[in-house]
């Protein structure tokens, strides 16, 4: 099968998504600043806020490390699967088996807590991501698009990127505010994001998926764009993850926990735009 020119190209260079990334980090320390100057936000809180997005990453990061198996076997399956898509599935499992890895070993306790509160994370935004796939699903069928199911989870495996993508600046924003003004509580010491968290390089081979096999046609509504904010604000700012780490703490012995899970952890509903 040929490459398709289904519409105008909506998918973004590797450069392009770099470059936007720095641009929302940016956008979001100076929010971080802003409200820290105006003492509406201590510095302990920023320094909770990027450990708790940290965990929250984690949790996004299973989620699409899973869902990417699913994809690639749903992709082996179609009828244009060639030695081309053979070796960009190639490089996107080994990238995938990299930050699983990494994922597996931050969530990994003896008491499986952070296992626990991961399954209660995902079942959280489960039903939302099953209801944006069948918005996308139906409308690539009304527009008569071929193999909608498989691209109807290419699309919500982007979103999916992106949601991790913008928790990763959040993480590097409000890190390096607590590290450069002597306010780390972590114990770090240092910046807390890595290369092991930045998925824009599987971000980049999705969208190549996508430009190989044929663009999928826009298929924004009003509905997907609400169920989209929906799932984006679930996962905003580390609360979820906080509320599952705490309902999984429950019945543990409090002395087994980190020490940064104090009883009472507040961190204020901050959204940068």
């Amino acid at each position: 099968m040929g490459k398709k020119k289904v519409n105008k190209p909506r998918t973004l260079s590797y450069n392009e998504i770099v470059s936007r990334m720095l641009q929302r980090k940016d956008e979001v320390k100076n929010e971080l600043l802003r409200l820290y100057a105006n003492g509406e936000l201590s510095m302990e809180e920023v320094s909770l806020l990027a450990l708790m997005e940290l965990y929250n990453q984690s949790f996004i990061n299973d989620i699409v490390s899973n869902d990417l198996v699913q994809l690639l076997a749903d992709g082996k399956k179609l009828p244009f699967y060639n030695k081309e898509l053979v070796s960009l599935f190639k490089r996107i499992e080994e990238k995938r088996s990299t930050y699983a890895k990494y994922v597996r070993e931050v969530l990994t306790t003896e008491d499986g807590i952070f296992c626990d509160a991961a399954d209660m994370f995902e079942e959280e935004i489960r039903n939302i991501l099953t209801l944006v796939f069948i918005n996308i699903k139906q409308a690539l069928d009304k527009q008569g698009v071929e193999y909608s199911t498989f691209r109807a989870k290419l699309e919500v495996m982007k979103i999916l990127i992106y949601t991790s993508l913008d928790i990763y600046v959040e993480v590097c924003a409000a890190s390096e505010i607590s590290v450069n003004n002597g306010g780390d509580r972590t114990g770090f010491g240092k910046t807390m994001s890595n290369y092991h968290t930045n998925l824009s390089s599987i971000m980049w081979l999705v969208c190549s998926i996508e430009q190989y096999i044929g663009l999928t046609p826009d298929v924004d509504s009003e509905e997907l764009n609400t169920l989209s904010d929906k799932m984006v604000r679930k996962v905003a700012v580390g609360e979820l993850a906080l509320d599952c780490l705490k309902k999984a703490a429950e019945g543990r012995d409090k002395e087994s926990l980190p020490e940064w899970f104090p009883s009472l952890i507040n961190i204020k509903d901050i959204n940068p735009k």
